[in-house]
């Protein structure tokens, strides 16, 4: 019995240890004390209920008057397991479908995934995103996620137009042109006339950004993420920049760059909705969470009962107001990341 559950130990599952206990049970001396078979049949309910394969060794080495060979069998089988764990750390099956996005903690959102996977990296679809939503619900988590899909796109740049965090006390279109430049170290020579009028300034912006990006190599893709579109603080000229860079995408005048606008409630030009896709943020729900939970023990080897499930999630949610708002959503993330770390020993 201790060659069978050590000969599966490299990808024991659950269906390995119901074997194990089977043969346990099977190999029971007739005078094995009733303790020891209500002890089995306890496991037995505990495996179906998907309890951690580690615990049930615990327990499989806590029954008394087991065999010594199967005792030692079953520590060193877990020691494995464990040591497995830490030292392989956490790889994703399908890198988009990442637990972690640039070491946060990315709870999933049923369809935010997928669409932001064909966006980024699809051939032929629609190079402007627009994400709309009703009020503080998380919608700059949108940008953990493109950034982390630009990171294992090839030849994908994606860069972050944060409003909030310019720190300016009014934010003009040359202020976001010269962020663009700087950040994607583009090689522009704008001629902007000081007094010319602020709609002329914004065409001559645009124009030197399109020769910026015409000048990179052609096997270079962009995507702009431009968040807090909102803000208080945002010069009307601002809009108009973003505008005529939809225009410039829609008709082809710059290649390779993608759009992504956070939180935009305005209306687009009719003729940029041909290549624009629409995606309305749905609230981070206590089911989302559950799932969040279920992934990070499934990804460490290791599965969650109903019970343990429940205690976790309530230990996730616990004081957190519902639905979320961006501040419970801050802490529900480091929570979490904070539980996913001690998972794969980071």
């Amino acid at each position: 019995m201790g060659e069978l559950l050590d000969g599966c130990a490299p990808h024991l599952d659950h269906g390995d240890l119901e074997v194990t206990l089977r043969t346990i049970r099977r190999e029971l001396p007739p005078g094995a004390p009733p303790e020891m078979r209500a002890k089995l049949e306890m496991l037995f309910r505990q495996a179906d209920q998907g309890r951690w394969i580690t615990d049930l060794l615990d327990a499989i080495v806590a029954i008394p008057h087991l065999a010594p060979e199967v005792t030692q069998c079953c520590t060193g089988v877990r020691m494995r397991l464990v040591m497995q764990a830490q030292i392989a750390g956490y790889q994703a099956r399908t890198p988009w479908k990442a637990l972690v996005t640039r070491q946060r903690a990315f709870v999933d959102r049923d369809k935010l995934r997928t669409l932001a996977w064909h966006y980024l990296g699809g051939q032929n679809t629609p190079p402007i995103l627009l994400v709309v939503t009703d009020g503080a619900i998380g919608k700059s988590h949108v940008w953990n996620l493109l950034g982390h899909l630009g990171d294992i796109l090839p030849n994908m740049l994606c860069e972050l137009l944060d409003f909030r965090r310019f720190g300016q006390p009014s934010i003009g279109p040359r202020h976001v042109f010269e962020t663009i430049v700087q950040r994607l170290n583009l090689n522009v020579t704008p001629s902007v006339d000081s007094l010319a009028q602020e709609t002329r300034v914004v065409r001559k912006l645009v124009d030197a950004l399109i020769g910026g990006f015409r000048r990179q190599p052609h096997d270079r893709h962009f995507c702009l993420v431009f968040d807090n579109l909102n803000y208080p603080t945002l010069e009307p000229e601002v809009f108009e920049l973003i505008v005529e860079l939809a225009h410039a995408v829609q008709s082809g005048s710059i290649q390779r760059v993608r759009l992504a606008l956070i939180g935009f409630d305005r209306d687009l030009p009719p003729e940029c909705e041909i290549c624009t896709v629409t995606h309305t943020l749905d609230q981070i729900t206590t089911e989302h969470v559950r799932t969040y939970l279920r992934d990070i023990f499934a990804a460490a080897g290791r599965s969650l009962g109903p019970p343990e499930l429940d205690q976790l999630l309530n230990e996730a949610m616990q004081g957190l107001a519902t639905p979320f708002d961006a501040k419970s959503l801050r802490e529900l993330e480091r929570r979490l990341l904070k539980l996913w770390r001690s998972m794969h020993a980071l």
